[in-house]
């Protein structure tokens, strides 16, 4: 039988700086980021970023107070795929990616229903 080893820090056990400021609390699985890291400069937090197996996948998302959002980028195993979402004063700003490469929403939404269309047909 196969067994699992989940590493797992919390907020009191997270790496500190040497004024006892937090500076990392991540999940770790069989020796690979898993799950949500968290990172924080002088205190705060300052990114979040969400792992499958070591790679980035979800949501990154970065802060401007350690509570506003003020960038999002979506990844999917390790590659920029879909929205980059920039907080700006007057809104937002949003930059898509297809695989890794800057392309226009409309491009990105057609590629995306041909991936639907190929996964749907092999089903």
């Amino acid at each position: 039988t196969a067994t699992t080893e989940i590493y797992t820090l919390s907020l009191h056990d997270a790496l500190r700086s040497v004024n006892g400021e937090p500076l990392a609390l991540e999940e770790w699985l069989r020796g690979k980021l898993h799950g949500v890291s968290t990172y924080f400069k002088n205190g705060t937090k300052e990114l979040e970023i969400s792992y499958l197996f070591g790679k980035k996948n979800g949501w990154e998302n970065h802060f401007l107070d350690g509570e506003s959002i003020c960038r999002q980028i979506a990844w999917d195993n390790d590659v920029k795929h879909g929205p980059e979402i920039f907080i700006v004063p007057d809104g937002k700003k949003i930059v898509w990616n297809y695989n890794g490469r800057e392309v226009s929403r409309s491009r990105y939404e057609e590629m995306t229903r041909l991936d639907d269309m190929i996964s749907s047909s092999l089903d």
